[in-house]
């Protein structure tokens, strides 16, 4: 109801019944919500993609090749909806990357409900087996390049070595 009558009082440019802070906060806190969602968006095509690279059984690649799509048409319908998060696409693909690398590593650490200290000792070794820096541009995570307005996600655009596992 707040937010219909501030709506109307703008469209009215009654400036004297507007709740500047109030909004400022909403517009604000409506932007950090959809950077949150892309980013969390990015951080599953970016697990998926080191499993189906590093760890997945060949079987299952493309059910989480399929998956990836649908992240990935989320990440662009996002990015379509609020261009202005172009100029920080860099620092959210690098959140995804830590974001999605963590929780894979802790998904598979656990895998079969494992005593605390096998878990721990796979987390090591996933931490030292998985790649420390992102090994994906941001166009093999999106799918195309979303800096071209035009670009849409590409369903045949992998990474290499995610194409050579969904080749297999």
């Amino acid at each position: 109801m707040w937010s219909k009558q501030q709506a109307k009082a703008l469209r009215n440019r009654d400036l004297d019944a507007i709740n500047w802070d109030n909004v400022i906060e909403e517009i604000d806190s409506l932007g950090r919500d959809q950077e949150s969602f892309w980013t969390s968006d990015c951080a599953k095509v970016i697990a998926n993609l080191l499993k189906i690279e590093h760890t997945e059984a060949r079987e299952s690649c493309r059910l989480r090749a399929r998956e990836i799509l649908k992240w990935r048409n989320d990440m662009h319908f996002r990015l379509t909806r609020r261009r202005g998060m172009a100029a920080i696409l860099p620092e959210m693909l690098e959140n995804a990357w830590w974001k999605g690398r963590r929780n894979l590593i802790t998904e598979l650490s656990h895998e079969g409900d494992p005593p605390y200290s096998i878990a721990k000792e796979r987390q090591r070794d996933l931490d030292f087996r998985l790649p420390q820096e992102c090994p994906y541009s941001l166009a093999e995570v999106a799918g195309y390049d979303p800096h071209d307005e035009e670009g849409e996600p590409n369903s045949e655009r992998w990474p290499g070595g995610v194409a050579r596992a969904l080749d297999e």
